[in-house]
């Protein structure tokens, strides 16, 4: 039996396909010929765009898979650096190999071009016996050389599969314009994110196949009554681990701190909403929901994007995975180039997180570059930090600048890439 709140309103907005506000959508479609970004040293082969209608959604759906060699450049990058390399270690080197041949032979199999599981056990035999006696014959450098490749090996075949296997639809939630567009859901689970200071807490909709219709750099705005019948309310972003919808459901993921901390790092209004979701909310009760604010606006006038640096602190990585797992498929958008630069105060904090991070690499190495960097940004400035320097890219035309985090950070980081030579309309804070 559910417990409902008395005044929790139930309401819905006109329906609308999830895409990129207009904006955004002019400043990342698909440029013939395509673009050059600040990370062309580190690809394995150039980006090839065309000039696709409509959203960088749409455009990714149209585009045929392909494979591209180029001998002349390095097979494997090393872009994936920092604190959160230590969080990622994984699997030992056998394990990724297995990782990778059930992962090609499920992916392959999966699109009807291995139909026999005889053909299927034939192949994981010879290539499992096959790498295990190259891995005994190879020393310690030429292990972890291997071990690299396998990750990159995996991550091409999830962008291939990705590409080829259909996305699992839903119906886009509809919202009622009465009682000012409020919808309904129910808190599922909470539960700490691995070793992080972070919580997720997960919302059943009303029905199994429903969707939110977010547009890309849009929130979720969450209400409920505490104990006492005041209003709780906070905005946030949507949280996937896996970048895929999963239809009758959503998440968020908080700071996993005092209220007096959490109202540093989100707001009153926000940390008050998870002191009551924590400490007063049970499992069952329902908390109104309806889209939110879109906090991704670019006002510059160098378009279109090329590339993006993405700047976060703390759970201010959560929109930008999403949005980076939206601009990185080939022909998705014009972005050529993707930097993305996470600060946390603590190693732990990349925990889980890294590791979605580290496959999202793998799969698009050729156009992105991570750095995980553990600093106190409040006690210091950013420009004292040689890995911050290091990490941000020189401004060019066709640049622009996201920052996720808490406020105060972002007021920091905003100012520090000022002084870096980026115009303030290339740089948008979430």
């Amino acid at each position: 039996m559910k417990r409902k709140r008395d005044t929790v309103c139930v309401a819905f907005l006109s329906l609308a396909t999830p895409m990129i506000s207009l904006p955004v959508t002019t400043a990342f479609q698909p440029a013939p010929g395509g673009g050059h970004g600040g990370l062309n040293r580190f690809r394995l082969h150039p980006l090839s765009m065309s000039a696709l209608p409509g959203t960088p959604m749409n455009a990714a759906r149209s585009v045929k898979p392909l494979i591209e060699v180029s001998l002349d450049r390095p097979l494997l990058t090393d872009m994936f650096i920092g604190e959160a390399t230590k969080k990622t270690t994984g699997p030992n080197l056998l394990a990724r190999i297995w990782q990778t041949v059930t992962g090609a032979v499920s992916g392959v199999g999966g699109s009807g071009l291995l139909s026999s599981n005889v053909v299927r056990v034939a192949v994981i035999a010879f290539l499992i016996a096959f790498a295990a006696t190259m891995l005994f014959r190879l020393p310690g450098g030429m292990a972890q050389s291997l071990s690299k490749f396998f990750k990159t090996l995996n991550g091409r075949i999830e962008r291939f599969v990705e590409r080829v296997k259909p996305d699992e639809e839903g119906i886009p939630m509809p919202f009622e314009e009465g009682n000012e567009g409020w919808g309904v859901s129910t808190l599922r689970s909470r539960k700490r994110l691995g070793k992080t200071n972070f919580i997720q807490y997960e919302f059943e909709l009303p029905e199994p196949d429903y969707v939110l219709p977010l547009e890309l750099g849009q929130q979720v705005s969450l209400c409920c009554l505490d104990n006492e019948g005041n209003v709780a309310r906070g905005d946030f972003f949507p949280f996937s681990p896996t970048g895929k919808t999963k239809p009758g459901s959503f998440s968020v993921l908080v700071p996993n701190k005092t209220p007096e901390e959490n109202i540093v790092l989100l707001g009153l209004e926000a940390a008050n909403f998870c002191r009551v979701v924590k400490q007063e909310l049970k499992i069952g009760d329902e908390v109104a929901i309806k889209p939110g604010d879109t906090r991704l606006n670019y006002r510059g006038q160098y378009l279109p994007v090329t590339d993006i640096l993405y700047v976060a602190c703390g759970n201010g990585i959560v929109p930008v995975l999403e949005q980076a797992r939206a601009v990185l498929p080939r022909g998705s958008s014009s972005v050529a180039a993707v930097t993305v630069v996470w600060i946390n105060e603590e190693t732990k904090d990349f925990d889980v997180l890294a590791e979605v991070l580290e496959k999202e690499y793998f799969k698009y190495s050729d156009k992105l570059a991570v750095s995980c960097i553990v600093d106190s940004p409040r006690r210091r400035d950013w420009s004292d930090n040689n890995e911050i320097n290091a990490a941000v890219p020189d401004f060019k035309q066709g640049t622009m600048a996201v920052l996720a985090g808490p406020t105060d950070l972002m007021e920091k980081a905003f100012y520090y890439l000022e002084d870096r030579g980026y115009p303030s309309d290339t740089i948008c804070v979430l």
